[in-house]
């Protein structure tokens, strides 16, 4: 992605170690393109083949994972 010119790499300022990762200009645009064909997909081959209950499931996990990333964070 780096190479596309989609991402750049720039150090940390709060970390010397670490590595942030944005989206270019090109990036986003590309993004924003790319959004409602990615969400299309999504919906047709796992949203709607998911009942209203395993849905329920799939949220009450995710809220778990993210309070959890939180709490680490």
């Amino acid at each position: 992605m780096e190479q596309r010119g989609l991402v750049e790499r720039a150090k940390s300022t709060e970390e010397g170690r670490g590595i942030l990762i944005r989206l270019t200009g090109l990036g986003q645009d590309t993004l924003r393109r790319s959004a409602p064909g990615h969400a299309a997909w999504v919906r047709s081959h796992f949203i709607d083949l998911a009942s209203a209950e395993e849905l329920d499931a799939i949220v009450a996990l995710s809220q778990r994972v993210i309070a959890k990333s939180n709490q680490a964070g």
